[in-house]
């Protein structure tokens, strides 16, 4: 992954359009339980995390009212067929989860996944993101681990990036 030219964490977050719809299909399809799952993209060259493809929480997955443990085995291999597929250019950046309350707020839970994602070294990005959907009203909130904390960063969906690039 690309050094970020200032070093500081990203400046945003861009989520293609494809996310959203792949995010709100998974919501729709757990119904009053949470649900989350992978994410994969990549470091672009004006401090951005470009997040291209998000999967859904997989067989084994355990979900509740308060919670989700998502399929590891199914998130792997998620993120090894993008790898494969873009040759190496689109990896892990992170996860995403559903709240069924209101608040996109982050909580201690959170911070110890993204702290365990950190300690393993399965994250290519600098920065680990989690990313909190809430369906109504719609919105969506990401956090980076930065210093053994999570820091909100901004998100945009986007068509395209502003580098150029289409949505693979």
């Amino acid at each position: 992954m690309p050094f970020l030219r200032r070093g500081l964490m990203y400046e945003r977050i861009l989520m293609f359009q494809s996310v959203l719809d792949t995010i709100r299909a998974e919501v729709k399809c757990a119904g009053r339980v949470e649900t989350g799952g992978a994410m994969v993209g990549y470091e672009a060259p004006d401090d951005s995390l470009v997040v291209t493809h998000v999967c859904g929480p997989g067989p084994r997955a355990v979900l509740s009212r308060m919670s989700v443990l998502v399929d590891g085995q199914h998130a792997h291999a998620f993120c090894s067929r993008i790898f494969r597929e873009s040759n190496g250019r689109l990896d892990y950046v992170g996860d995403w989860h559903r709240h069924l309350g209101w608040s996109l707020a982050s909580s201690e839970q959170e911070l110890q996944a993204m702290l365990t994602i950190a300690q393993a070294k399965c994250c290519s990005a600098k920065y680990p993101v989690s990313a909190i959907y809430r369906l109504r009203p719609e919105g969506i909130k990401a956090y980076l681990l930065r210093n053994g904390r999570l820091v909100p960063v901004r998100v945009k969906w986007v068509d395209r990036t502003p580098h150029g690039q289409l949505v693979p």
